[in-house]
């Protein structure tokens, strides 16, 4: 049994395709099939030598390894991004056991670029449930569109697991407009040059110390950019 059709009967024997309209076994291995080829033939082949290249600073700036860019921008090309997208803002809406089965296909061919591109679907499903209205109209639509790409900024030097130590701070001034103040690390997709812009999510106390994480709030920030720039987040 080869590897898609192994993973359709897998899903269809757990009950992954049992709520999943218009996503039957046909469908969906009709997709996972399709989606493997792109993979194996343009994602897979550039893992090692972009492994043994690595990641470079020029100006300021990361420049990740050929064929990572080619490889986006035929991953956006193709529409592969809506994949797990809803429906109602552009997507195809697979379901997520489907999704989950796709992801596992491009992180075993390059685990690197799953980490880049991995996100969005996150981030998107975070500020539709909690963003402001204006914030949804300005981001939804350019990491849709693939212009953009996510990154989750939670872990600082002296809180890891313990999100209650956060100290990085947003304060509000008497216009209403927040300033962040601390510093992250271990931030995936925190410089790239797939896409044209990044959004971070970013994790900072408004409340007191004592308050733990409940005195944590969320950020969606462009990271501040120019021609030749890119760091930090507005």
């Amino acid at each position: 049994m080869d590897r898609i059709s192994d993973i359709v009967l897998t899903l269809a024997a757990t009950g992954g395709l049992s709520a999943a309209a218009h996503w039957d076994a046909a469908a969906t291995e009709s997709v996972l099939l399709a989606y493997k080829e792109f993979i194996d033939t343009e994602v897979a082949p550039g893992n090692g030598p972009a492994d043994r290249t690595g990641c470079r600073i020029v100006d300021g700036r990361v420049r990740v390894p050929s064929p990572l860019p080619q490889n986006y921008k035929s991953y956006v090309d193709l529409g592969w991004h809506l994949l797990p997208l809803p429906v109602s803002i552009g997507g195809i809406g697979a379901p997520s056991p489907i999704c989950c089965a796709g992801a596992e296909l491009l992180a075993g061919a390059n685990h690197a670029f799953q980490m880049l591109v991995g996100l969005v679907p996150g981030a998107i499903g975070v500020i539709e449930r909690f963003g402001t209205q204006a914030q949804q109209d300005a981001l939804i639509p350019e990491l849709t569109a693939g212009t953009t790409l996510a990154t989750m900024c939670l872990t600082e030097a002296d809180a890891g697991s313990d999100l209650g130590a956060i100290r990085t701070s947003g304060t509000r001034n008497v216009a209403g407009e927040w300033t962040l103040s601390g510093e992250k690390i271990f931030i995936s997709g925190g410089d790239q040059d797939l896409s044209d812009a990044i959004v971070h999510l970013v994790l900072a106390r408004t409340g007191a110390p004592a308050e733990g994480v409940k005195g944590l709030s969320l950020f969606a920030c462009h990271a501040q950019r120019s021609e030749q720039y890119r760091s930090g987040a507005d």
